[in-house]
């Protein structure tokens, strides 16, 4: 269980915008979100107020498949909490899916050791829309350091240009020594591997003493219009497209993007802005180009610059890859098929 958590994230939203000013979706959208939550073994956050006092908890549960009015949600825990829930009443849940924030106030039906039953509602409230979506991220940890000092914790997600980590205190370094307006060094890693490092900008920071969730807009990671000079002009177009597939070093999930320009040195991959899972200093421990049915290259490779190719919605953002380490026959046969294909230039 996690205190007060769901309720700040609340409040900063209706900060944003009035309850009564929010978009409304319907029970058939709601489930349509639930399901998907529930197939992809997600977790929503729910806020408990106890009877009495001014107290709230937020706890973890998973959504069972959704397909009316009941839900039924599994606690994400293998704590007795019907017993400490004993005191408090079910108030609402939040769902958020990376771009939107639902407020659900659904109606406690039941509850026990293996979870809570609900009745949702007609309509649940949008309250907050992004401009990007964020993306998850498991086990992937986090260092920052600021005038010499160094804290550590977890990366929790991340969206085009930002990352929100979970800082805990040190020995001797309280967390209220950021300063926001003090540049700092983000590094990002899985065990010893090395996934991104570079200056970033404190621009919101949650609560705690010990633990807390900070914002950081990292350097270099503003799309402006894309500028040739900043594209190698030795790529080639190839047709059919090759596909860039690899694991998401941050995210975990399994990833394909389509190549619009490759060198023996690098290529190009497109992605929706809102949607990007990719961002400069990103560095792919492990890819495969797959440039015809039988041909697939392994390497390893670092994201090193982005730009907007168009200025309307939805806007399309170019990332230049570089490769980084492939072996010496790999590399023998890239360059083979890009010289035997001759493609054309992609400008």
């Amino acid at each position: 269980m996690e205190k007060v958590s769901n309720l700040v994230l609340l409040a900063e939203a209706l900060k944003e915008k009035p309850l009564e000013d929010c978009q409304t979706v319907s029970r058939r959208h709601l489930v349509d979100k639930l399901n998907s939550i529930s197939n992809q073994n997600g977790n929503i956050f729910l806020t408990f107020r106890h009877s009495q006092h001014p107290h709230s908890l937020s706890v973890k549960a998973c959504p069972e498949p959704c397909s009316g009015e009941t839900l039924r949600l599994k606690w994400d825990s293998s704590h007795p909490l019907a017993k400490k829930l004993q005191d408090y009443r079910f108030d609402h849940f939040l769902l958020d899916d990376g771009l939107k924030l639902l407020l659900v106030q659904a109606e406690h039906h039941s509850l026990d050791q293996d979870g809570l039953v609900v009745n949702l509602p007609e309509q649940a409230r949008e309250i907050r829309a992004r401009r990007a979506r964020r993306h998850a991220c498991h086990g992937v940890g986090a260092r920052f350091l600021q005038h010499s000092v160094q804290f550590e914790g977890n990366l929790e997600n991340f969206s085009p240009g930002f990352c929100r980590v979970n800082l805990q205190s040190q020995p001797g370094h309280r967390l209220s020594r950021i300063d926001p307006g003090s540049a700092g060094y983000l590094i990002l890693l899985q065990g010893d591997e090395t996934l991104f490092s570079g200056k970033c900008l404190l621009t919101r920071q949650g609560y705690g003493e010990h633990a807390r969730d900070f914002v950081f807009e990292l350097d270099g990671c503003q799309t402006g219009r894309i500028r040739t000079e900043d594209f190698p002009n030795n790529q080639q177009r190839l047709t059919p497209a090759p596909q860039l597939i690899f694991n998401h070093p941050l995210t975990g999930e399994n990833v394909s993007l389509a190549v619009e320009a490759i060198s023996g040195s690098g290529f190009s991959v497109e992605e929706e802005k809102k949607e990007a899972l990719l961002f400069p200093g990103l560095v792919l421990p492990s890819l495969t180009l797959s440039l015809a049915d039988t041909l697939t290259i392994p390497c390893r490779a670092q994201v090193i610059g982005w730009g907007a190719i168009n200025e309307e919605e939805p806007v399309i953002v170019r990332h230049r890859v570089v490769i980084l380490d492939i072996a010496s026959p790999d590399r023998a046969k890239l360059e083979a098929h890009l010289k035997q294909s001759g493609g054309s230039d992609p400008t």
